[in-house]
C-alpha cells in the first residue's frame, strides 16, 4: 500500500480545517488563524507547547507594526518594508526566533486589509492567531501522537550498513594503496547526519511520552536503542581513525586483512565469531609497524563494539518472542 502522506501532514490538515471552521462560526476572518495553524505543527507536543508563547508574542509584535505603519504610510511598499525590518529586528532582539515565520506572514498579510478601525482589526487578528496556535497545539497533543521507535530502528540499521561500507573501503584502500579520500567524504558526512538524526529521534520519543501512555516494553526498547547509539558513536570514532590510517602508505599484512574481512563477515553473519587462535598464529608470523598496530587496536575495538551491539539486538529479539508467546497464550 502506497503511503501518500505522513501523520504530520494529516494533522496539519485537521488543524487548518478546525481553525477555519471555528473562525467562520465566530464570523472572524480565517486567514491569519489558518496561516498560524498551517505553520505551527511540530514533531512533538512538547515542541508545540514550548514554542507557542514565542509565536504569540512575535505575531503580536508583527501585527502591531503592521497596523502602525499602515496608519502612517497607508498600503505602500514602505509600510511592507518597515513592518518586515522592525518585526525581524525586535523579535531577534527579544529572542523570539521560534515565532519569526508566523510573525512575518502575519505582518505582511495584515497590511493590505487594514483600512480603518485599527485597534479592532488588531485585536481580531490577534484573536485569530491565538485560536490557530491553540488548535494546532491541541491537535498535536491529542490526534495521532507520533511513534518514533520504527524510525529509530531503521536509522540504527542504516548506520550498521554504513559501517560495513567504510570497512570495505578501508580494506580496498590497504590492498590497492589508494590514497584518495574523495569517495568516502560523502559517506562520512552522511553518517554524522544520521547519528544526529538518531539522537534527535530518541529525544522526540522521550518528549512524546511526557504526554502519552507508554509500555514497559517500549521503555526497554528505547533504552537498548540508546545503548546502540553510544556503541555506534564509539565504533565510528575508530572507523574514522581507520580511514585516516588506510590513506597512508602501508604494506598489506595478511593478519590485518584477516581482521578486516572477519569483521565485515561478522557484520553480515553475527553467528560467525572471530577465531582468536588463528589471529594469534597469523600475528606471530609478521612484523607489524606502528601504523599496523594502530589499525589492529582500532579493529579489535570495533569487533568488541559490534559484539555488544549484537548482544543488545538479541535481547530485543528475545523480548519480542516472549511478548508474542504471552499474547498467543492469552488468545
Amino acid at each position: 500500500m502506497i503511503r501518500l502522506f505522513g501523520g504530520r501532514i494529516f494533522k496539519t490538515g485537521i488543524s487548518v480545517f478546525i481553525t477555519a471552521f471555528l473562525c467562520q462560526l465566530f464570523t472572524w476572518p480565517p486567514t491569519f488563524a489558518v496561516i498560524t495553524a498551517l505553520v505551527t505543527i511540530e514533531p512533538t507536543a512538547k515542541e508545540s507547547i514550548r514554542k507557542a508563547p514565542a509565536r504569540f508574542q512575535a505575531s503580536s509584535i508583527a501585527a502591531s507594526f503592521a497596523v502602525l505603519f499602515t496608519f502612517i504610510f497607508s498600503d505602500s511598499s514602505l509600510a511592507y518594508a518597515l513592518t518586515a525590518v522592525f518585526t525581524l529586528m525586535v523579535c531577534t532582539k527579544l529572542k523570539l526566533e521560534d515565532g519569526l515565520l508566523v510573525a512575518a506572514l502575519t505582518g505582511m498579510a495584515m497590511i493590505s486589509i487594514v483600512q480603518e478601525a485599527y485597534m479592532a482589526t488588531l485585536l481580531m487578528r490577534l484573536g485569530g492567531t491565538t485560536l490557530g496556535l491553540l488548535i494546532s497545539t491541541c491537535v498535536n497533543i491529542f490526534i495521532l501522537p507520533p511513534n518514533y521507535l520504527l524510525k529509530i530502528s531503521k536509522t540504527s540499521t542504516q548506520l550498521m550498513n554504513r559501517m560495513e561500507n567504510i570497512l570495505v573501503y578501508v580494506t580496498n584502500n590497504i590492498k590497492q594503496g589508494n590514497s584518495s579520500r574523495n569517495e568516502i567524504k560523502q559517506v562520512i558526512a552522511k553518517i554524522e547526519e544520521e547519528i544526529a538524526h538518531y539522537q534527535q529521534l530518541i529525544q522526540y520519543q522521550k518528549d512524546e511520552w511526557r504526554f502519552h501512555k507508554f509500555s514497559r516494553k517500549d521503555v526497554f526498547y528505547l533504552r537498548q536503542k540508546e545503548r546502540h547509539l553510544n556503541i555506534l558513536k564509539q565504533a565510528f570514532i575508530h572507523l574514522f581513525q581507520l580511514v585516516n590510517l588506510s590513506l597512508k602508505e602501508l604494506t598489506p599484512s595478511p593478519y590485518l586483512m584477516r581482521l578486516l574481512q572477519d569483521t565485515i563477515l561478522h557484520l553480515k553473519q553475527p553467528s560467525k565469531q572471530p577465531n582468536e587462535e588463528d589471529y594469534f598464529h597469523l600475528r606471530t608470523q609478521y612484523t607489524l609497524n606502528d601504523n599496523h598496530l594502530k589499525i589492529e587496536e582500532n579493529m579489535l575495538a570495533i569487533q568488541q563494539l559490534i559484539m555488544q551491539y549484537q548482544m543488545n539486538e538479541e535481547k530485543l529479539r528475545k523480548l519480542n518472542e516472549r511478548i508474542i508467546n504471552v499474547e498467543n497464550t492469552s488468545i
